[in-house]
């Protein structure tokens, strides 16, 4: 095996495209919900887990938009 072929077989990515891009705008969302509700004067561990149940609503939602 030359090192061509080699280096073409181990350079898999770990994730997909789509994967990727999911995963960055549900990140994206969950943060952003969590910014708002800290800029609210709300308790941050409320902000956190608000930031998580968008983030978990979010990754469902984009796959569906961009399947």
């Amino acid at each position: 095996m030359t090192n061509k072929a080699r280096r073409r077989k181990d350079d898999g990515a770990l994730l997909g495209l789509r994967a990727a891009v999911v995963l960055l705008f549900a990140v994206l969302a969950g943060g952003g919900a969590t910014a708002l509700l800290v800029m609210a004067h709300q308790p941050l561990p409320i902000a956190v887990l608000a930031g998580l149940t968008t983030l978990a609503a979010s990754v469902r939602f984009f796959h569906w938009l961009i399947a």
